[in-house]
């Protein structure tokens, strides 16, 4: 028997399993599987040499979500950046209105790019607003003293 591997609730990959792991998993007819040979995960009713081991889908319970490629071999954990909305929002209200509008925007694209698995552009997303809340926050600052000083000037006069 192949060696297969399968996708757990928590859409992690686990295996490779042998035939008595097989046995035990607790795979349903909706478990996502993948094994040498295969070019994308797919429900293990789908595998004829599968089929002895299988549970029959419970009711109500979703199927696991369709993953388009086999999960990479090495399977590190890679963390969702920061988005920096909080400071985004803070920034658009208190500093330069239009930077911070493109800082929301940029901080919303974040975790939708992490969660399509694209983690280098969710990163340069996550540092591409992060640029913009500072550069809001500088126009901000920078406005404020020039404002301070013609103030200071008018007083003066």
């Amino acid at each position: 028997m192949k060696s297969y591997y399968y996708l757990n609730d928590q859409k992690q990959q686990v295996g490779p399993l042998t035939e008595e792991e097989i046995r035990t998993a607790g795979l349903t007819l909706s478990t996502y599987v993948w094994c040498e040979g295969m070019s994308n995960w797919t429900p293990a009713g789908n595998v004829p040499e599968l089929q002895p081991y299988l549970l029959p889908n419970i009711p109500g319970t979703p199927p696991p979500p369709i993953v388009n490629s086999p999960a990479p071999e090495s399977s590190e954990y890679v963390p969702c950046p920061n988005n920096h909305l909080a400071f985004a929002i803070v920034m658009t209200v208190l500093c330069c209105v239009p930077f911070g509008i493109v800082a929301i925007v940029k901080a919303c694209k974040v975790n939708s790019l992490y969660n399509e698995g694209l983690y280098e552009a969710a990163q340069d997303m996550a540092d591409s607003a992060r640029n913009w809340c500072i550069a809001s926050l500088l126009t901000g600052l920078l406005v404020s003293i020039i404002y301070f000083f013609i103030n200071l000037a008018a007083l003066s006069l």
